[in-house]
C-alpha cells in the first residue's frame, strides 16, 4: 500500500509527553517535528517510523469527543497506537448497530490483517471499527476514544484486544519509533 500525499491531511501523530513535559511545553513549545515520505516510507523528525493507528473519523464531532481523544493520546502511545487518522482503513469487523462487539471469526480477521500490515514495509494500520467511529452512537457513548473492552459482548464493548495486539506484537509508541515489548520469562 503506498501511502499517497493526500493521506498527510488526514493523519496526526501521537506524541507522548512526560508531566514535566507537558509543563514544559507550556512555557517553551518545542519546534513542530516535520513528516514527510520519502520513497514509499513515513518519516517523522527525520527518522523512519511505522505508523499503526485507529481510524477516529468522529474525533473532532463536538469539543467534548476531542478532549475524549486528546485524553486519551498517552494511553494510545504507551500501547503503541502512534497514529489517528481518516479515510484510510481496514474493513469494519463490528457493526454499527451493534458497535464494540466481535465474534471469534470477526477476532481472526483482524488479526490476519494486523499481520498482513506488520509484514509490509510500506504500510500504515488504520484499524475501523463502528466502537471507535460510533456513526449510530449504539452504545449510548459514541465515538469512543478509549479501548473499552475485550468486545465479548454487551457489557464488554471495546476494541483493547487491538491495542494489545499492537502493544504486544509491534511495541509501544515512544518517539521516533515503536519499542518492543519485553518477552515473557
Amino acid at each position: 500500500m503506498r501511502i499517497s500525499p493526500g493521506l498527510l491531511a488526514s493523519v496526526v501523530f501521537l506524541l507522548p509527553l512526560t508531566p514535566t513535559a507537558r509543563r514544559a511545553a507550556a512555557d517553551d513549545p518545542a519546534p513542530t517535528r516535520e513528516f514527510e515520505i520519502k520513497g514509499d516510507r513515513a518519516w517523522l523528525g527525520g527518522h523512519q517510523v511505522n505508523l499503526w493507528g485507529l481510524r477516529c473519523g468522529n474525533a473532532l464531532h463536538s469539543v467534548a469527543i476531542t478532549e475524549r481523544h486528546v485524553r486519551n493520546l498517552d494511553n494510545m502511545a504507551a500501547h503503541g497506537i502512534n497514529l489517528i487518522g481518516v479515510n484510510v482503513e481496514t474493513q469494519r469487523q463490528d457493526a454499527y448497530q451493534n458497535d464494540g462487539i466481535f465474534n471469534q471469526a470477526n477476532l481472526d480477521y483482524v488479526f490476519a490483517d494486523c499481520r498482513r500490515f506488520r509484514e509490509a514495509p510500506n504500510a500504515a494500520m488504520l484499524f475501523h471499527a463502528g466502537f471507535i467511529q460510533g456513526i449510530t452512537n449504539y452504545s449510548g457513548s459514541a465515538p469512543h476514544a478509549e479501548m473499552g473492552g475485550y468486545g465479548t459482548g454487551s457489557r464488554d464493548r471495546g476494541v483493547r484486544f487491538y491495542y494489545e495486539w499492537v502493544r504486544d506484537n509491534v511495541g509501544r509508541w515512544q518517539y521516533p519509533r515503536h519499542v518492543p515489548a519485553a518477552k515473557p520469562r
